[in-house]
């Protein structure tokens, strides 16, 4: 026998000719949210989004100086960083490793055996650092120098929408060549929100969260996940050949055609191979011994290199400071014991160990650049 279907009756319309509303849909049942995701969420609703652009109170505020405590008492708050003196000022071309080695003495902590506790290839904590890299825990993508996706990661950097002010000389993916400082190597500044200012010089906002590499290690880890979420200024002068960051005393210098950096004394040819190396297009990171006077510029020294840039066809290029940014981690990886000691090292061995480089490197990619609707040149 065939079976009956009763069939549901058909809406009928309203009285005045329309269809009457579809009932409601139920709402899905959500799980409750953790206390972690409640205090997150407050997190990111307290702080700016990384991809807008600043709002022109934020834009007025940044055009004014702003110095750390150890820089406001030679340029004070109130005023601007005097760039016309810089004119006369030192220049970084004389590299010194004296600060190379109070570094080391402090970053090593059983100095005595050279034990290597904090360094780009530190080997402390190193299982918990690979757990928490190869969970994806905190979202950065991670690459190996091994891995034909490592130079793939650099064009994906490159492609993250570039801000139209972006000086032409910071334009690129640079190497910090020489920075002993754990756990940056690699990082990108066409992805900050630049301006030009009266002056003719630029200001940016970049977030060291966006394309800004870390290492592989459980430092380099910790400091890519808590990095502060408050943006670093940079403040180019107008002539172009010097760069202010974070209104501290890290100061940048653009080598020009005819300088020529060198070794203070035999020993640092050494330590800094990149000094000879150096050439018309790098930027010099240094700090003044003399602030005050702008005198010595020789303190914590060391190159950006720009080692890929994206053609004017947008493909990526790669220059020859990469193969010396490979040189640089072959020669740590031949050097170095599997456990990252180096028993009874020398003084100069062990300030060396600073220098070698993870062949792994973290990154989180800029968003694509907004769309800015605001007058991008700075009021006078």
């Amino acid at each position: 026998a065939g079976r009956t279907y009763k069939m549901a009756p058909a809406l009928q319309p309203d009285k005045d000719g329309k269809d009457p509303p579809a009932p409601p849909r139920p709402k899905p049942k959500l799980p409750k949210p953790t206390a972690g995701f409640v205090q997150a969420r407050k997190l990111q609703l307290s702080t700016k989004p990384f991809s807008s652009p600043p709002t022109r109170d934020e834009l007025e505020k940044t055009q004014k100086w702003a110095p750390n405590a150890n820089l406001a008492s030679t340029f004070p708050p109130n005023g601007s960083i005097p760039w016309e003196r810089f004119a006369t000022s030192d220049k970084p071309l004389v590299f010194n490793s004296t600060s190379y080695t109070a570094r080391a003495g402090t970053y090593s902590f059983l100095w005595g055996c050279g034990y290597d506790c904090y360094s780009h290839r530190t080997q402390c904590c190193y299982p918990v650092a690979q757990c928490l890299i190869r969970s994806g825990a905190g979202g950065a993508e991670w690459a190996s120098v091994k891995e034909a996706g490592f130079e793939a990661m650099f064009e994906k950097v490159l492609k993250t929408g570039a801000s139209p002010d972006t000086p032409p000389s910071l334009l690129g993916l640079w190497y910090m060549r020489g920075n002993i400082a754990p756990p940056e190597t690699l990082f990108a500044l066409h992805d900050a929100e630049w301006v030009k200012t009266a002056e003719g010089g630029y200001i940016g906002l970049k977030h060291q969260s966006y394309n800004w590499s870390a290492d592989a290690t459980c430092w380099g880890w910790l400091w890519w996940r808590f990095r502060p979420a408050a943006p670093f200024r940079f403040e180019v002068s107008p002539d172009g050949k010097w760069v202010n960051v974070a209104g501290s005393q890290q100061w940048a210098y653009l080598l020009q055609p005819g300088d020529r950096v060198t070794n203070a004394q035999e020993s640092d040819a050494t330590l800094a191979s990149w000094v000879e190396e150096s050439k018309a297009g790098d930027w010099m990171r240094y700090s003044y011994d003399d602030q005050a006077q702008l005198k010595g510029a020789g303190g914590y020294m060391y190159a950006w290199e720009k080692i890929a840039f994206l053609d004017d066809e947008g493909k990526l290029k790669l220059t020859p400071a990469y193969q010396s940014f490979l040189v640089d981690v072959e020669r740590a990886k031949a050097r170095r014991a599997p456990c990252g000691t180096g028993c009874c090292w020398s003084g100069m061995q062990a300030t060396e160990a600073l220098t070698e480089l993870s062949e792994v490197q973290g990154w989180q990619i800029a968003p694509p650049a907004p769309i800015a609707t605001m007058e991008r040149t700075m009021p006078p």
